[in-house]
């Protein structure tokens, strides 16, 4: 699997591509290619750089935290836990606790 382009470029060198495209100093062809990328990603890139170059940027950002359980999954997890342990360690009140701190 190829590496993403974010990891492989900066913005700031995408950029200096995009803009040698529009001056007519780099080709189609060879623009896309050394960004190595298709060319519908590379005109998707050149609609967002000209609809505001300033704040064009590459860099992945999540729209929600990674690695984070659904609080009804949690919920359900923390129950069985607790249904589990006082089942087979009846009276343990304190090692309960201890248990609950590192959740």
């Amino acid at each position: 699997m190829a590496e993403q382009i974010h990891k492989r470029y900066l913005s700031d060198e995408i950029k200096e591509i995009l803009e040698r495209y529009l001056h007519q100093e780099l080709g189609l062809e060879q623009a896309y290619s050394l960004l190595k990328i298709g060319r519908r990603r590379f005109f998707n890139f050149l609609r967002n750089y000209r609809e505001n170059p300033d704040e064009f940027r590459i860099e992945y950002q999540r729209k929600t935290p990674d690695r984070k359980l659904q609080k009804g999954a949690e919920r359900k997890i923390c129950h069985e836990l607790k249904k589990k342990f006082l089942c087979t360690h009846k009276g343990a009140e304190g090692r309960l606790q201890q248990l609950w701190l590192r959740l």
